[in-house]
């Protein structure tokens, strides 16, 4: 009774996902469908939990994080106004956080097939010459295995496909350095916006980290709320400056930036692992598990 049980929830998810699947241009369908039992031992993996308790604890430590800025911001004494020179180092190291992220989001593939995806074809010895051929014919989107499963996670323009999350956060690091430059260095005055520029960080920063759920389902929103990601950190430096100007309380925030974007990496990968994780289809060859 649990095998047919299964084999009738198979084929309703397939029936959900073929329509979806043939009205994305260029996409394939990678593998072929599982059996009851491989498909059972999928969702009952240990794998998926333990990721998912993994992202969880990034995920609570950041908003903490981000809590405790609030409160820190807000109730220590601010400090006698510290030196351009400090100033200009704090916006010389965020420029340096976000030429790095411009460079990652610039050439993803790398690190996403590294860290991201693993490779059966790593191992010759246990294919099929099927899966061989498989292996060779795999083509990417963006930086993501051509499969109508992660549609949500790819924008295109001019005709060309790119990963949503990766464009969203050069985009923002491009907003963003230049906001630093004309801030840190050319002393653009902000004045009592400081305190709305804080505020305005915590949204953008928190709605880039609450991004991966189920509830977003277009590769557009995906974008925009990364580029919300990157600005919000942006935002929440002049915010601290302005109200506070502590130091302290600037490397405080540098470092939980540099903890946002591991925790985003995080989240982002345990969102692939759960795709594949629930596929009715065969294991592909750039799948998890």
């Amino acid at each position: 009774m649990l095998s047919e049980f299964l084999r009738i929830g198979e084929e309703a998810d397939r029936r959900a996902v073929l329509p979806q699947l043939s009205q994305e241009k260029n996409l394939q369908i990678l593998g072929e469908p599982r059996s009851p039992q491989s498909l059972e031992g999928t969702f009952l993996s240990v794998l998926p939990r333990k990721s998912a308790a993994l992202s969880l604890s990034y995920l609570v430590t950041s908003l903490l994080g981000l809590l405790l800025l609030a409160v820190l911001t807000f109730t220590i004494p601010a400090p006698v106004k510290g030196s351009l020179t400090e100033k200009q180092l704090t916006g010389a190291l965020f420029g340096a956080i976000c030429l790095f992220g411009m460079t990652a989001g610039l050439s993803p593939s790398r690190c996403s097939r590294i860290l991201h995806f693993k490779k059966a074809a790593n191992d010759r010895s246990l294919m099929t010459e099927e899966t061989k051929t498989r292996a060779t014919a795999t083509a990417f989107q963006g930086h993501h295995p051509a499969c109508g499963n992660f549609s949500v996670h790819i924008v295109r323009f001019g005709g060309r496909t790119y990963c949503a999350g990766c464009m969203g956060l050069v985009t923002g690091a491009a907003l963003a350095l230049s906001g630093s430059f004309l801030y840190f260095f050319l002393g653009l005055h902000v004045g009592a916006v400081g305190i709305l520029a804080f505020w305005s960080g915590v949204t953008g920063v928190a709605c880039g980290l609450l991004q991966y759920n189920r509830f977003v389902r277009r590769g557009v929103v995906h974008f925009l709320l990364n580029v919300a990601f990157v600005l919000g950190a942006f935002l929440l430096l002049i915010g601290v400056v302005e109200v506070n100007g502590s130091l302290l309380l600037d490397a405080y925030l540098l470092a939980f930036i540099v903890y946002w974007i591991l925790t985003r990496t995080m989240l982002s990968r345990f969102e692939h692992e759960r795709i594949c994780a629930a596929c009715g289809l065969k294991q592909c060859n750039l799948s998890f598990g």
